[in-house]
C-alpha cells in the first residue's frame, strides 16, 4: 500500500507539471497573437496618420467626403406666372436639362405678392452643391428673363438680368368668357413679340391680370391698345 501511494503522488506531480508547462506554453501563445494584432493596428494607424488619416474623424466613415455645401440659391423671375406657366416655360425644362448633367435639383417656388395682394414676380429655389453653381448660372443664362430679374446665392445677388419688358393688362371687370377671349386673341395678335405671356386667375379661375414678356416693350404696348380700341373693349386697363 505504501509504494501504491508513493506512486499516485508521482503522478500527481507529474500531471501538475504537464498541465503548468501546457498553460504557460498557451498563455504565451495567446500573449504572442494579441501583441502581433496590437502591431498591425499601430502600423495601420501610422500608415493612416503619414496619409493624413485621423480614424476618430467623420473622414474614416466615408461622410466627410460626401459632404458638400449647400447655398440657398433662388432665380426671381420679374414677372407674375401661373404655377402651370412657371412649370412649362422654366421649371420642366431646367430640371430635364439639370438631371441630364446632374447639377442639382428644383425644390420649390413662390409668388412674393404686392400690398394689394397681387403677384408682382415668381421665385424657383434650387438645391444644387457649391461646385455646381457656376454651371447652373450658364444654364439661366440660356434663358432670356425680364428686367430686375436676378439670382441669389445666400442672400447676395450675383446674377442680373434684363432682355426683356413685361406688359400687363388688367381685366377683373370683365367676365371670365370675355377676358379669356381676350387672352387668347391678344396671343394671337402678339405672335413673334414675346417670349412668354401668362395669367393671374387664381380668384375662381377667372382672369384679372394678362401678361405679356418681349423684348419691345413699346411694340407689345401698341398692338394691346390697338386691340382694345378695335373691338371697343371697356373697364379695361
Amino acid at each position: 500500500m505504501g509504494k501504491k501511494k508513493i506512486i499516485e503522488k508521482i503522478l500527481i506531480v507529474i500531471l501538475l507539471i504537464v498541465v503548468g508547462v501546457v498553460g504557460t506554453a498557451y498563455y504565451r501563445l495567446q500573449k504572442e497573437m494579441i501583441e502581433a494584432e496590437l502591431g498591425i493596428i499601430e502600423i495601420l494607424t501610422d500608415e493612416e496618420e503619414i496619409n493624413g488619416i485621423n480614424l476618430e474623424t467623420e473622414e474614416n466613415l466615408g461622410l466627410a467626403e460626401d459632404e458638400e455645401y449647400y447655398p440657398y440659391v433662388s432665380l426671381r423671375i420679374n414677372m407674375p406666372l401661373s404655377l402651370t406657366d412657371l412649370e412649362k416655360n422654366f421649371e420642366i425644362p431646367m430640371q430635364k436639362y439639370m438631371d441630364e448633367k446632374n447639377i442639382g435639383l428644383i425644390t420649390g417656388d413662390g409668388f412674393p405678392l404686392d400690398e394689394d395682394g397681387m403677384p408682382y414676380a415668381s421665385d424657383i429655389e434650387f438645391e444644387v452643391p457649391e461646385s455646381n453653381l457656376e454651371e447652373l448660372k450658364n444654364m439661366i443664362d440660356s434663358y432670356k428673363l425680364p428686367e430686375g430679374s436676378y439670382l441669389e446665392v445666400d442672400g447676395e445677388i450675383v446674377e442680373e438680368y434684363e432682355e426683356l419688358e413685361v406688359v400687363e393688362l388688367r381685366v377683373d371687370d370683365l367676365s371670365k368668357k370675355k377676358a379669356n377671349k381676350v387672352y387668347n386673341d391678344l396671343k394671337e395678335k402678339m405672335k413673334g413679340e414675346y417670349e412668354y405671356s401668362s395669367v393671374y386667375d387664381y380668384a375662381f379661375g377667372k382672369i384679372e391680370r394678362i401678361y405679356f414678356c418681349g423684348e419691345d416693350l413699346e411694340k407689345m404696348q401698341e398692338i394691346i391698345d390697338k386691340y382694345i380700341k378695335e373691338n371697343q373693349i371697356k373697364n379695361v386697363a
